[in-house]
């Protein structure tokens, strides 16, 4: 059953041209929102998902990769012209962990998207978050330039690849009109339904709750664990086992490989912290050995 076209489709040919891609032209849609830390973009995401499918409600929002993918495969539920988005508005947790997870899930998603005529709009704060491969796949981006109380003005640029080269290129999109050819430089995009600010501001609540907790329980695991680790045992064991395996050189500089040792040790409870008790037992052992290996001032 094709959607209805709403009226703020009707009366913006950007729009336009991405509801006939999913609904007429047997095609799918992929879009990123970009836009700094409290620029409007999520309410904005969700503005244009609510304007090219009016069933899209903050059940379609994801928070996590995981939902992504499970959201993706949903056929039941989603269907020709449905919109899912994906908010990242409290990666910072973790953020190099979350995008290589959200990378790989992205990469399998659009692996079998174009089939199932839906839709896909991102918000990111950098487009660099995600792989160029992934990059080439997107249709659009709105670029938020402005926010006022009411609305948001978004710049609007069409992807295109260079098929011989790789490169990928962007562009103000052409439209045609009774005056010709026109380019679409920039859209005005007001505020999503009442009712989805109200339970898309809860998940967030309930989300951002979550990786609180999740970094409390992590940071006290971490710290307890580290409660079992003597700095100035490791340090002897080190110099007893193999203290050469842990030195790096750096021009007529030596040091310690700080991040060797944790990984070395990490499986016994050793913390970062514990790892500089460590370096600094380990300077001061070898200082007082005599060591011949090189004068400690010459040690960083």
């Amino acid at each position: 059953m094709t959607k209805k076209k709403t009226d703020a489709v009707r009366g913006n040919p950007v729009l336009e041209r991405i509801w006939n891609r999913m609904n007429r032209d047997d095609m799918n849609f992929v879009g990123a929102v970009v836009g700094d830390t409290g620029s409007g973009k999520s309410l904005s995401t969700a503005s244009i998902c609510s304007a090219l499918d009016p069933s899209y409600s903050a059940d379609d929002v994801c928070w996590e990769p995981l939902q992504l993918l499970e959201k993706s495969k949903d056929f039941e539920n989603y269907g020709t012209g449905d919109l899912i988005s994906f908010e990242e508005g409290g990666v910072n947790a973790d953020a190099r962990e979350f995008w290589t997870q959200m990378n790989k899930s992205l990469d399998v998603v659009l692996q079998t998207w174009r089939e199932q005529n839906r839709g896909l709009l991102m918000n990111l704060p950098s487009l660099d978050l995600i792989d160029k491969r992934i990059r080439k796949r997107l249709h659009f981006v709105f670029i938020v330039v402005k926010r006022t109380p009411d609305f948001v003005v978004m710049k609007v640029l069409r992807v295109k690849e260079n098929k011989t080269s790789g490169d990928i290129k962007f562009h103000y999109p052409l439209f045609d009109d009774e005056d010709g050819t026109n380019r679409i430089r920039y859209i005005r995009v007001g505020k999503p339904p009442e009712n989805f600010v109200e339970e898309f501001r809860e998940d967030e609540r309930e989300f951002k709750r979550g990786l609180i907790e999740d970094k409390y329980e992590s940071m006290k695991e971490e710290l307890e664990s580290s409660k079992n680790v003597d700095p100035e045992d490791v340090a002897s064991q080190i110099i007893a086992d193999d203290f050469e395996k842990y030195v790096r050189k750096n021009g007529k500089q030596r040091y310690l490989d700080k991040d060797r040792i944790y990984q070395d040790y990490k499986d016994q409870g050793i913390s970062k912290t514990d790892v500089d008790a460590v370096k600094s037992y380990l300077y001061d052992m070898k200082k007082v050995d005599g060591s011949s290996l090189h004068e400690l001032s010459n040690w960083v």
